[in-house]
């Protein structure tokens, strides 16, 4: 008698429920949206089902409308009710589909729709759309205004931003002749260089000047990698190369732009690295003169009186030379003064 009253009342609860096996039957509520009438309505007729079409039309509507999760939930009901059809599957959807995303600003998931998108041969307008909106979520996370979720957390990646603009498959590495590519680029080596990461920002800026030198941002690029390499030299008893390399880039943006923007900082970044290079060559030269090895030491010394006369460095250096005798017999003082002329 239990179990008879339990299977009744199943029943009369399975009645109440529109129970679907096929994908066709669920698409009954989306047939139709109406901003007056609060959304999605199901049709009047309790047989009729939309077709894939009239349920893309119809989530279109309501995109229109700024029904983004309405729209959405149409679009993505539709693919599952028609999953073979061709609105399911051609690039006009996910492109619909990642802008119901990116406009409820669930920057991730609409990332991977524009990527469908690219993959479905799109025509020329929907492919620049396309790469317009992932320039933009690129930017986002670069920029810490868009977030990454896992496992229910929300949080910042900026590193994400630089893998959707210069990742293996990213858009700069895919597309490196869009218009806003090198806008992409200067933002990324500001990143880098923002956070102390020169060496990663040298290389972002070398790529800038080498493969954008017609671009607005050339001459800042050529600059900046100047900078980045110098902010990389820890002194003057390190290595010597980073001295040279950034001696040769400040070089470079003075020739290129005598007028620039930065001329004056150049050539005081040139003094500063033409003292340090001095300095770095003064050092050895009294570290020989301790060992008692006066021709090594004169080496260095005149390296410096030649290559770094007006340093502070070559004044110290011009008094010490002055107190040595070279072995060939000539004094000193005639060389300083040819030295120095």
């Amino acid at each position: 008698m239990k179990q008879s009253i339990l299977f009744t009342a199943g029943m009369i609860f399975l009645a109440g429920c529109e129970f679907t096996f096929d994908g066709k039957k669920t698409a009954r509520q989306y047939a139709r949206w109406s901003a007056d009438e609060g959304g999605w309505v199901p049709p009047a007729s309790q047989t009729s089902s939309p077709t894939a079409a009239q349920m893309r039309a119809e989530a279109r509507k309501a995109m229109d409308g700024g029904a983004y999760v309405d729209a959405l939930s149409g679009l993505t009901a539709m693919q599952r009710a028609f999953p073979d059809s061709q609105e399911a599957t051609e690039a006009q959807t996910y492109f619909l589909i990642g802008e119901c995303r990116f406009l409820l600003k669930n920057y991730e998931e609409a990332h991977q729709d524009y990527l469908k998108v690219l993959k479905r041969n799109p025509g020329e307008d929907l492919l620049n759309q396309a790469l317009s909106r992932i320039y933009s979520i690129g930017l986002l996370f670069l920029q810490g205004n868009a977030k990454r979720s896992f496992a229910g957390f929300h949080y910042r990646s900026p590193s994400h931003g630089v893998e959707i603009l210069t990742g293996e498959d990213g858009l700069v590495t895919r597309y490196p002749y869009l218009s806003y590519s090198d806008d992409a680029l200067i933002e990324i080596a500001r990143y880098y260089f923002d956070k102390k990461e020169y060496p990663e920002a040298e290389q972002v800026y070398e790529r800038l000047v080498k493969d954008y030198p017609d671009r607005e941002w050339y001459e800042i690029a050529e600059y900046q990698l100047a900078v980045t390499i110098h902010q990389q030299i820890r002194g003057v008893d390190y290595d010597q190369s980073l001295l040279k390399k950034a001696r040769s880039k400040y070089n470079l943006y003075r020739n290129h732009h005598p007028r620039g923007d930065h001329i004056d900082q150049a050539r005081e970044a040139l003094r500063e690295i033409s003292e340090m290079e001095a300095q770095h060559d003064l050092k050895v030269a009294k570290y020989y003169l301790r060992e008692s090895r006066p021709e090594a030491a004169l080496y260095y010394l005149r390296s410096v009186l030649l290559n770094s006369p007006n340093t502070e460095a070559a004044r110290e250096a011009r008094e010490i030379y002055r107190h040595m005798a070279v072995y060939s017999g000539q004094e000193t003082e005639g060389k300083v003064k040819a030295s120095s002329s």
